[in-house]
């Protein structure tokens, strides 16, 4: 008879263990937050402005979609900026296997035709940077991946 009641109390110290931590364990998270929830996803806003801070280039840019008129830096012997167009765009990502990509395009006339003169032999030329950003969930943050450039070369880059 004897071994049966040494295991009765050992179940009831199993069972009182137990119950002693569980609620110790629910007593200490009830007041806290869920610590493993992810960040809210970066709005459009701070997307743009992270790629724009990737490059000083970036900077005449709009720092939200849309197009404005601007002064594109050139490079070389210039020193005044070229007149042109300059525009933002963003295409969102899913954030699982399609990043966010921010575009910047420049538009200029090539020759420049001189203020107040009609000039026929002027052609738009352009160059887009698209910058990719990438989501480190590990860390909860985003950050620039590449940045990719297509068109005519860039005036800033006119030697």
């Amino acid at each position: 008879m004897r071994p049966r009641r040494i295991q009765t109390d050992m179940r009831a110290a199993v069972a009182a263990l137990v119950l002693t931590v569980g609620a110790g364990a629910t007593a200490g998270c009830a007041g806290s937050r869920l610590i493993s929830a992810a960040p809210p996803p970066p709005t459009r806003a701070q997307q743009i402005e992270l790629a724009r801070g990737s490059n000083r280039l970036f900077s005449i840019f709009p720092a939200k979609p849309g197009q404005k008129k601007c002064g594109i830096p050139e490079g070389g012997v210039h020193f005044k900026p070229l007149p042109g167009f300059c525009a933002t765009s963003i295409e969102p990502g899913n954030g699982k296997t399609r990043p966010t990509i921010v575009s910047f395009t420049e538009k200029w006339l090539d020759p420049p035709c001189p203020p107040g003169r009609w000039c026929v032999l002027e052609t738009w030329r352009h160059h887009t940077w698209r910058v990719s950003e990438t989501n480190i969930t590990s860390i909860a943050r985003v950050q620039v991946g590449a940045t990719f450039e297509s068109g005519a070369a860039a005036p800033q880059y006119y030697k």
